[in-house]
This record gives C-alpha cells, structure tokens and sequence, in this order.
C-alpha cells in the first residue's frame, strides 16, 4: 500500500511530531511548496484594488497621518485587518503590491502550519499532500486572490488549530492560552472565525465526556483547559481594544463593531435564502475547485466514520464550524469561502486514501477517477482565463466576471489622476457611492467618516451625521457611479436624498469622468471643455 495518502494507523496516530525537519531534501521540499502561494499571487500584485481594499488601504493612510479606524473612517470590518495594511505600507511603500505581498507571505506561512497539522494522522507523504493542495488553493482566483481579510486570517486560524491539537496531545495549558491568544486574532481580522474558536470548548468538553461522562463537569481539567482558552482569547480583544479605550474611541469601536455588525448581518438575506444557498454551496465548490471538494467530501465522511478516530474528527468539525460562519454572515460571496481552504486541504489526503480503497476494480476505479479528472475541466477554465490576461487591470476584469464595479475599478487610477490635475494637497473629495480606493490613489481626504455609502441604508441616523461634516467641510469634488444613482423608479430600498439633494443644490454637475459622475463645489472655477473620458 502505498505512503502517499495513507492515514495513519491508529497505533501511531496519537504520538507527537517532533516537527523536526528530518534533512535537508525534506526542507528544500517544503521551502518550494512554501514558495507555490507567492508564485501564484504574483500575477495580481498590480492588480487594482477592489472597493474592500481601496477601503482597507484609505483607512491605513488615514492611521499615518495620526487618524483612528471607526472615530475617523467608520465600517464594521475588526481593527487587524487595517493594522495589517499599515504595516505592509510601512515596511513596503504605499504601493497597491504591498499588502498582496504580506498576505502571500502569510499564506506561505500557513502552508508550512499546515504541513504540520496534518502530521498528526498522515504519514510524511501524505502531509505533503495535504500541504500541496493547499498551497494550490492560491491559484483558485476566481475566489478572488487579493488582500481581503479571509486571507489574512488563515494563519492565525491555522496557527491556532495546531495549538490547540497540541494543547489536546500534550496537556500543557500553555497550548489552550497560546490557541485562545491566536483565536482572538483571528477573530479581530474577521468575525466569522468566532465558530472555530467556540469548537475548541465543545471539543475538550466532548473528549472529557468519552472518558467520565457527565462527570467531567466536575473534573479541575476541564475547567482549566476553558479557562486556559478563555484567557488567552480575552487577553488578545483586551490588547486590541487597550488603543481605542486610551483615545478614548471605544464607543466608536463598539458601536462599529458591534452594533454596526448585527444591522450588517440582519441587513442579509433571510433564512430561506441561506438555507437556499447552503444545499447549493457544495455543488458551487465542486465546479469551482473540482477534486479539492470532491477529495474534502470523502475526507469528511472517511475521518467521521471512524469511531476512534479523534484527530479526524477535530478536522471535520473545524470545518463545518467554518461552513458555519459562512453562513451565519448571510452573504455568500466568492471569497468568503477561502477560510475553508486549509480545512479542505487537510481532508483531502484521507478522501484520496478512502477512494482508492472503496473501488478496487479496475472498472469502478477508471470511472470514477476519470469522473475527478473531469472534474478539474472547470476549475482549470475559469482560473485559467484570468491568469491568461497579459494586464493586471484584465486580470481584475476577468476575476469578477459580469461585475460593473471591476471596470470601475481599473479606471480608477485614471480617475484618480483626472483628481489630483485639479485638486491641491489637503482638499476634501467625497465618495457617494462605494469607490473607495480613489481616496488611497488621490491621497485625498473626506471630511466625514463614512467614506463609503452603505452604512446610510443600515442607519439613517449616519445621513445626517455625514451630511453635517459635509455642510462643515464642503469637498471640492462629489462623486459616484451608475449604479449609486438615485432609482428611476422610486421604491421601497433607502436611498441618501438628503445628502444628494444638498449635492444638487450646492454644486456643478460636470458630467461623466471616466465610471465616475462628478460634481463640482460652486464658485471654483470650472475646467477646460474636453474633460469627459472619450469612452
């Protein structure tokens, strides 16, 4: 039988890994699989920001100059994710690659913990497979590879798995802590790892009920294991939190958050929908990744029929709870889905094992692996029509296929420049629509916090806030695009009149400017004619 996939079997399954790297071929060959995610990111280093990271990078900028997330540059998205940018604008430049850059270097990371995790139940070879499917996800760009937060929260995710398995292995609560202190990272990059972390509890409290039962309530080991978790995970929201508690912006931060999270959520589609798109998700990531949700759907039913095997089923349950997660923020966007990747990657060594071993004729075997490799035909396509494009900006047109916003996007560089020709340094702009990254290219500010649209159908209350900063601070330019213009037909969806109506009443409407509709404070002096895009 071959070591390739094979599990291990149970007599060797529970002994700990020594991680060490047992010589110097298997370190070249983890050092070259680390190296597969940046090989595959490369191509969308110059990629234009989409809205969320225009956002995220705006947002960075604004902490350069001394500003504050949510006091200054208001969303529901957790601190970590701007601290991120921040730091790759200070180790890198405020160039568009910098933050791709340390995402894939964090992904390379997550790579290796991955590699790690799965030695506890495969053999080395199968570890490497599961490491190689992993770092193969990378090139799945139709699940939009860039620097969104799902991708910056694989590796504390990942890193806090391992301890915990550890934890679990070896008894030490300084494993429990260190998981709790990784689990709040993640949580502070994004909320919906909050279900991974919540496993952690409800594993140690089902391993205590295999040995004791109902008694293990009473058993000092539970508890201290818990509370071991708990700490480490207050610890890190505390430290987080310490910044705005100091500046005194932590309603700013709560209501961000907090509050402003739940109208996010409740805003999303029902339960019907969700459910609705629940039962087709998986038939999505069959077409999207082919034998990576193929081989992950035997995995899970391999590890969780196997009655001893506890290691399997801590996998299979991290990967529900993210399923979880996915599902609970009602929004079922393309790259939601990327914090399944390390979870799927570590099924798939075990679905490859149980496939091999269900059909043994040669018969069954060809058909079914003849149906995988159909399998691949549309992942291959649809990821390959993007990495085909000679241009970043035809990268990003062909990743988010049929979205208006992508042309947007490439165009806004363009618009950025028309901006800065007949803008001077500390001059306000403002954005009524969702284009966020114009405030990163221009360097310009806005002179409210709500940089973006959105948060006034959620709030009302925030209009009129906006509207009193703009009243305070009139920008000099306005701007939006097609689909942030009022309804032709009035309906029951919420639109801002008031700040549109005040646009209307105070400025100069220019025209079309590339995507961009413009509008220009009175009394400036108007351009040249000829400013409209010629397209």
């Amino acid at each position: 039988m071959s070591v390739t996939t094979q599990t291990k079997q149970r007599g060797k399954a529970v002994a700990i890994p020594r991680f060490r790297l047992g010589s110097w071929r298997l370190s070249l060959v983890l050092a070259a699989i680390c190296a597969i995610p940046i090989a595959l990111y490369a191509p969308f280093f110059n990629e234009p920001f989409m809205r969320d990271e225009g956002f995220y990078a705006a947002v960075a900028q604004i902490m350069k100059h001394g500003g504050i997330p949510y006091r200054d540059a208001f969303d529901n998205k957790p601190p970590l994710i701007f601290g991120y940018y921040y730091i790759s604008f200070a180790f890198f430049g405020e160039h568009i690659w910098a933050p791709r850059l340390l995402a894939s270097l964090m992904v390379s990371a997550t790579t290796l913990i991955v590699y790690f995790q799965a030695r506890f139940f495969y053999s080395q070879r199968g570890s490497l497979v599961a490491m190689i499917a992993f770092a193969l996800t990378t090139g799945l760009a139709m699940f939009e590879t860039n620097a969104n937060v799902e991708y910056f929260m694989l590796l504390p995710t990942m890193a806090a798995l391992l301890c915990f398995t550890l934890g679990v292995k070896r008894g030490g609560l300084g494993w429990f802590f260190l998981a709790g202190v990784l689990s709040g990272v993640s949580v502070m990059t994004k909320e919906t790892s909050i279900f991974v972390y919540v496993l952690f509890f409800g594993y140690v409290g089902w391993q205590g009920y295999r040995e004791t039962h109902w008694a293990f309530l009473r058993t000092g080991s539970f508890w201290w294991k818990s509370i071991a978790l708990a700490a480490g995970f207050v610890l890190t929201l505390f430290i987080i939190f310490l910044p705005f508690l100091l500046t005194g912006t932590s309603k700013d931060f709560f209501d961000a958050v907090f509050v402003y999270t739940y109208l996010y959520v409740g805003a999303g589609q029902g339960w019907l929908f969700k459910l609705q798109s629940l039962s087709t998700s998986p038939f999505m990531l069959v077409y999207a990744t082919g034998p990576l949700a193929v081989f992950t759907a035997f995995g899970v039913w391999s590890f969780w029929r196997r009655k001893e095997d506890y290691d399997g089923k801590l996998v299979a349950a991290w990967f529900l709870s993210g399923w979880l997660g996915i599902i609970t923020a009602g929004r079922f966007f393309a790259h939601y889905y990327v914090m399944l990747f390390p979870m799927m990657a570590l099924l798939v060594p075990a679905g490859i094992v149980y496939v091999r071993d269900r059909w043994k004729t040669r018969f069954s075997r060809t058909l079914v692996w003849s149906l995988i490799g159909v399998s691949l035909i549309t992942p291959v396509g649809i990821n390959g029509a993007i990495y085909f494009h000679a241009d970043a900006g035809a990268r990003h047109e062909q990743k988010y296929f049929q979205e208006p916003r992508a042309q947007w996007e490439t165009q806004s560089q363009e618009f950025s420049e028309w901006l800065l020709a007949r803008t001077e340094p500390g001059d306000h702009i403002y954005n009524l629509g969702f284009q966020n990254e114009v405030y990163f290219y221009t360097k310009l500010s806005s002179p409210t916090r709500f940089l973006f649209s959105y948060p006034f159908q959620l709030d009302h209350g925030f209009e009129q806030e906006a509207l009193a900063d703009l009243k305070a601070e009139p920008p000099k330019f306005v701007f939006n695009s097609k689909l942030d213009q009022p309804p032709s037909i009035p309906n029951d969806a919420y639109y801002p009149y008031d700040i549109y109506n005040w646009v209307q009443d105070n400025y100069d409407y220019m025209g079309q400017i590339y995507f961009a509709y413009v509008w220009q404070l009175k009394g400036d002096p108007l351009p040249k004619a000829g400013i409209q895009d010629p397209r």
